[in-house]
C-alpha cells in the first residue's frame, strides 16, 4: 500500500465516502480508517488539518484547544466569514463555565507601549478605498511599564478613526484610572481637551444633560480659569444635598447672576437663609458663620477666635476723595420705606445680652440706657481725653463733662500731681469769651488773665481787673 501520509488533508478527506446508507466505502484501494488514521497525528490525539485554499461550510464543533497559524504572506493570517461564538463548558465553577478569548504575543521582551493584542474594526472590502479599507477602530491592550516577574502593568486602549488609522481616545490604566483625551489619567476620572467654544467658556470639555436634551452642565474654561454653567438659556444652577435619601437645594446661581444659599429663588445679589441657629461653641477659630444667634431666626454673622485677637473685623476700604461715607449701616422696614415709630432702637451694641450703646430711629444715642431722651444721653460720667499741652512726660491729662448725681463738672482734669498745665475755654459764636487758666484765674476778654478774675474790653480796655479775690453777692 502506498504511503498515505504524502496526501494532503483534502485528499485525504475526499477518500472518506459514505454509500447513500451512510457506510463507508472504500475509495482508492484505502479504507475509512486508514484515511482517518492519516489525518491523525502520531499520538492519535489531534487532527492535523492542512487547508490549502479549501473552504470548510457548514457548522463546525471543535472540542479541545486549536490552533490556527497563518502564513504570514496575507495582511491577515485567517478570515472567518459569519459569527463566531466561543463558549465555556458546562462546569459549575466561576471560571469554568465560561468562554475565553485569548489575545496575546509570541514577544518574549514586553517594554511599555508595547500592544499584547489588538481587536480591528474596518471595512476592507468597502469600494472606497484608500480611507475606506483603514480599520476605522481599535480597542487593544498596551503595556504600561517593562514586564518583569512581578510586574505586568497594562491598560486598554480605545482607538477611534475618521480618515486615518484609528487613534487612541480613552484609556483605562492599570490601577483602574479613565482617560479621556489623555494616556496618563491622573485621578478615577480624567477629562483633558480643548473641547468646543461656547461663549466665553472658550473650551467646553463636557456636556451632560438628560435624553430629551433639556437643561444641562457644561464643564471648560476659558483657557486660563476652570468653568461651570448651564447648558441653556434663562436657567438656574443648583447645588443639592441630600438627607434621609431627599435631595434639597443647599445653593443657587440663578439665571441673573443672582446667589441664594438656602434659598432657591433669590431676590438680591446675595441672600442667605438659615433654619439653624449658630454654635459658637464649636465654629472653627477663625472662622466666619451666617446664621441665627438663637432659636428665634435672624440674619447673623458671626466670627470665632479662641486667641488672643479680633474674632470679626469689618473694614470699608473708600477712595480718599470720597464723601458719601466709607461705611454706611443702613435700617429701613422691610417693604423698603422709612420707619412709621423713630423712638425704637436702630442699632444696638452688646455685651452678651446687656446693652452697651443704643442708637435710636431718630439718631438719639443712649450710653447706659436703651432709651435716650437727647442726641447724646449717659447714665454714667462722659470722659474726654485730651493732650498734655505742655509735653509732660507723666500724668493723664483729661478734658471731661461728668454728670453724677449730686454734682455737674465740666472742665479739664490732670490725672495725676505731675508736671503739666490746663485751662478751661467757654466759647459762643467760635469765639472765645471766658477762660479758666490752670491757676484758677478767670479772664473775661482775655485769655491771659493776671488776677482772679480779669475782664477786658475788646478795645483794649481793661472794664475790671482784680489782684485779689472778688465775690460779688
Amino acid at each position: 500500500m502506498s504511503d498515505i501520509n504524502k496526501f494532503t488533508t483534502k485528499e485525504v478527506l475526499n477518500k472518506v465516502l459514505l454509500d447513500s446508507s451512510g457506510n463507508a466505502v472504500n475509495a482508492f484501494s484505502h479504507t475509512t480508517q486508514e484515511a482517518f488514521n492519516a489525518a491523525l497525528d502520531n499520538d492519535n490525539s489531534r487532527l492535523n488539518v492542512n487547508l490549502v485554499g479549501g473552504t470548510i461550510g457548514g457548522d463546525v464543533t471543535i472540542n479541545g484547544d486549536l490552533t490556527v497559524n497563518g502564513d504570514g504572506v496575507g495582511a491577515y493570517d485567517e478570515i472567518i466569514n459569519g459569527q463566531l461564538e466561543v463558549r465555556g463548558d458546562a462546569t459549575d465553577s466561576a471560571t469554568g463555565m465560561t468562554g475565553f478569548l485569548t489575545l496575546s504575543t509570541a514577544f518574549t521582551d514586553i517594554n511599555a507601549t508595547d500592544q499584547l493584542g489588538r481587536i480591528n474594526f474596518q471595512a476592507p472590502l468597502e469600494a472606497g478605498g484608500t480611507d475606506a479599507i483603514l480599520a476605522g477602530a481599535s480597542i487593544y491592550g498596551i503595556a504600561e511599564a517593562t514586564f518583569a516577574n512581578n510586574n505586568n502593568s497594562t491598560g486598554i486602549a480605545f482607538a477611534t478613526a475618521t480618515s486615518s488609522v484609528p487613534i487612541e481616545r480613552m484609556r483605562i490604566d492599570s490601577s483602574g484610572n479613565v482617560g479621556i483625551g489623555t494616556d496618563s489619567p491622573a485621578t478615577t476620572l480624567h477629562v483633558a481637551d480643548d473641547g468646543s467654544s461656547n461663549g466665553i467658556m472658550s473650551n467646553q470639555i463636557v456636556r451632560i444633560t438628560p435624553s430629551d436634551a433639556n437643561n444641562g452642565i457644561n464643564i471648560g474654561s476659558d483657557g486660563t480659569d476652570g468653568m461651570i454653567g448651564v447648558t441653556n438659556n434663562d436657567t438656574d444652577l443648583h447645588f443639592l444635598s441630600r438627607t434621609g435619601g431627599t435631595y434639597s437645594k443647599t445653593m443657587t446661581i440663578d439665571s441673573s447672576g443672582k446667589v441664594g444659599i438656602g434659598i432657591a429663588s433669590p431676590t438680591s445679589a446675595l441672600v442667605v437663609q438659615t433654619t439653624s441657629a449658630l454654635d459658637v461653641t464649636t465654629a472653627p477659630t477663625g472662622s466666619v458663620s451666617i446664621g441665627s444667634p438663637s432659636s428665634t431666626l435672624q440674619g447673623a454673622i458671626s466670627g470665632r477666635q479662641t486667641s488672643n485677637t479680633t474674632a470679626l473685623h469689618l473694614m470699608g476700604s473708600g477712595a480718599d476723595g470720597n464723601t458719601s461715607g466709607d461705611m454706611i449701616f443702613n435700617v429701613r422696614e422691610n417693604n423698603n420705606s422709612t420707619f412709621a415709630t423713630l423712638t425704637n432702637s436702630a442699632f444696638k451694641f452688646q455685651h452678651f445680652s446687656t446693652d452697651l450703646v443704643t442708637i435710636l430711629r431718630n439718631g438719639n444715642v443712649g450710653i447706659g440706657t436703651a432709651s435716650p431722651e437727647e442726641k447724646i444721653h449717659s447714665t454714667g460720667a462722659i470722659v474726654s481725653t485730651g493732650v498734655n499741652d505742655t509735653g509732660a512726660t507723666a500724668g493723664t491729662e483729661r478734658a471731661f463733662i461728668d454728670l453724677v448725681s449730686n454734682k455737674a463738672r465740666i472742665g479739664h482734669f490732670r490725672g495725676t500731681t505731675s508736671a503739666g498745665s490746663g485751662g478751661l475755654q467757654l466759647y459762643t459764636d467760635s469765639v472765645e469769651r471766658m477762660s479758666i487758666d490752670a491757676s484758677g484765674n478767670v479772664g473775661i476778654g482775655t485769655d491771659s488773665a493776671s488776677g482772679k478774675i480779669h475782664v477786658k474790653e475788646t478795645a483794649g480796655d481793661e472794664f475790671l481787673h482784680s489782684q485779689m479775690a472778688m465775690v460779688l453777692v
